[in-house]
C-alpha cells in the first residue's frame, strides 16, 4: 500500500476519533448565524474542532507535497552528479588498469633482454 495513502487514512480516523471524544465529553451545541446567508445555523464544538483540524491537515498535506517536490529535484540532481563522479572515476580506473599492463609488459620485455645479454 502506497504510504501516504496510509497517512491520510490515518488522519482521517484520528479526526473521527477527535469528533466522537470531544462529542462524548463536550456536547456543546450552540447556534452559527451565518454571515454571508444570514440563515441560522445549529452545531457542536466537536465538529467545528474536526473541520479545523481536517483544515489543517490539508493544508499540511499540500506543502508537504510542495516541498516534498522540491527535494525531489535536489535528490535527483544530487544522483546525477554522483553517477557523473562515479563514471569518471571508473575511466580513471580502467586508465590505471592499462598503465598497469603497460608496465607488465615493458617489465618482461626488459627481462627477456637482459637474459638474451647474458647468453
Amino acid at each position: 500500500m502506497n504510504k501516504n495513502l496510509i497517512i491520510v487514512l490515518g488522519e482521517i480516523l484520528t479526526a473521527v476519533v477527535i469528533y466522537f471524544v470531544f462529542n462524548t465529553y463536550m456536547p456543546m451545541d450552540f447556534n452559527y448565524t451565518c454571515p454571508f446567508d444570514g440563515n441560522e445555523y445549529h452545531t457542536t464544538v466537536a465538529i467545528l474542532i474536526t473541520v479545523v483540524y481536517l483544515a489543517g491537515v490539508v493544508y499540511s498535506t499540500i506543502l508537504h507535497m510542495f516541498f516534498d517536490i522540491t527535494e525531489q529535484d535536489k535528490l535527483k540532481a544530487y544522483k546525477k552528479e554522483r553517477e557523473k563522479n562515479s563514471i569518471s572515476g571508473a575511466e580513471k580506473d580502467s586508465e590505471i588498469a592499462a598503465l598497469e599492463n603497460k608496465v607488465k609488459t615493458l617489465e618482461t620485455a626488459l627481462d627477456s633482454l637482459i637474459k638474451k645479454d647474458n647468453k
